[in-house]
């Protein structure tokens, strides 16, 4: 997984790494559960097919945002390159617990 640092035109300090979703293996000790049924081996959980090759996490304070499909050779892209997808990239709404 790449990991970087940039700040965006408006001075904002970021961080973006790849996310990489593994197949979840089923298996006696699974206790995650999809509509009651356990997953097949090597299904995704819930996850949108949009999602399924993966996509690029983008954080700064309070804020968190989500790029797919991962573009390729990012790690190596300039800041304003990186900012320019961060704009591009998908918010993600925080959905707080019920207590």
């Amino acid at each position: 997984m790449a990991h970087r640092q940039f700040r965006d035109e408006d001075g904002r300090a970021w961080e973006v790494w790849d996310v990489r979703p593994s197949r979840m293996v089923a298996s006696e000790t699974t206790d995650i559960t999809t509509a009651g049924r356990r997953p097949r081996h090597g299904t995704l959980l819930n996850l949108p097919s949009e999602l399924t090759g993966g996509w690029l996490a983008f954080k700064t304070d309070g804020e968190s945002r989500r790029l797919a499909p991962i573009p390729a050779s990012w790690a190596a892209l300039a800041d304003q390159d990186l900012a320019r997808l961060a704009r591009e990239a998908k918010p993600i709404s925080r959905i707080s617990p019920r207590l």
